[in-house]
């Protein structure tokens, strides 16, 4: 069974949406598919990876192309 995950993430790391916003967007997703098993909004309070599953290919610098994973 696969799963499907999507998540926005602003190019400003910084940036959050207010609480209200999140809740119309979490309705709006929730209008739009209706056979989601779940639809939420989630806040980090910092930066932070996600887990990508069997699509990770690693983390790199984006200047030098340096292996960043550690």
């Amino acid at each position: 069974m696969s799963v499907t995950v999507l998540r926005y993430i602003p190019a400003d790391p910084h940036w959050q949406p207010t609480l209200e916003a999140a809740a119309e967007a979490v309705s709006l997703l929730e209008a739009i598919g209706p056979a989601a098993d779940k639809i939420k909004s989630r806040f980090e309070d910092k930066e932070c990876f996600f887990e990508l599953g069997e699509n990770w290919s690693g983390v790199e610098c984006n200047v030098s192309g340096a292996d960043a994973a550690d």
